[in-house]
């Protein structure tokens, strides 16, 4: 029952890392193509902020930042859910992986569950940059003033910086549950009588 219960939690923690992963960058693209097209529906309108010229350092052209924005708003939704599913995943997997014995096994369930957790804390630390790059690429953007431009960038910069960490543990915790689904279970056996 342990090893059905393990496999179980093991192939959903790695499918919905794989899901969401894909699931985020095609809404990325999908949220750009409409910011990028000329034809844009009412719903995300031309935004006179957003359709002129690009100071350095900013999106090329500006239309970018506005589905950008409008798909990390999208995605921030299900981030709760996500690491609160990996984390659960996570936690039954090294519970189960004590029962099934093998050393790789409990260290990589161990190391998915300190990914996960790590991976929801920098979510959270993201969400939280998030505001200030926004808003002082917006002022900057109104008024390019050197000063302005200047912590619009560091904000910015900020920003990527992170979310490029938190990306590269999501990429890690896909190679923990890929690693898991491929590890071959070995079930701890009692000693066979003499």
């Amino acid at each position: 029952m342990m090893r059905i219960v393990h496999q179980i939690s093991v192939a959903l923690w790695f499918g919905s890392v794989v899901f969401f992963s894909v699931a985020g960058l095609l809404l990325f693209q999908a949220f750009e193509a409409v910011a990028l097209s000329p034809e844009r529906p009412a719903w995300l309108p031309v935004v006179p902020l957003y359709s002129g010229t690009p100071p350095e350092g900013f999106p090329e052209p500006l239309a970018r930042e506005q589905g950008s924005r409008a798909a990390g708003v999208a995605v921030s939704a299900i981030f709760p859910f996500y690491f609160a599913l990996q984390s659960v995943c996570a936690v039954v997997a090294l519970g189960t992986a004590w029962s099934l014995g093998g050393d790789w096994r409990k260290g990589l369930c161990l190391l998915g569950l300190l990914l996960a957790l790590s991976g929801w804390g920098l979510e959270r630390y993201v969400h939280q940059l998030r505001g200030p790059r926004n808003e002082w690429t917006d002022a900057a953007l109104a008024d390019p003033t050197p000063a302005k431009l200047a912590q619009a960038r560091a904000a910015r910069a900020a920003f990527g910086q992170w979310h490029g960490i938190s990306l590269l543990g999501n990429f890690a915790t896909l190679g923990v549950t890929l690693a898991l689904v491929a590890l071959p279970l070995s079930e701890r056996r009692a000693p066979s009588p003499q």
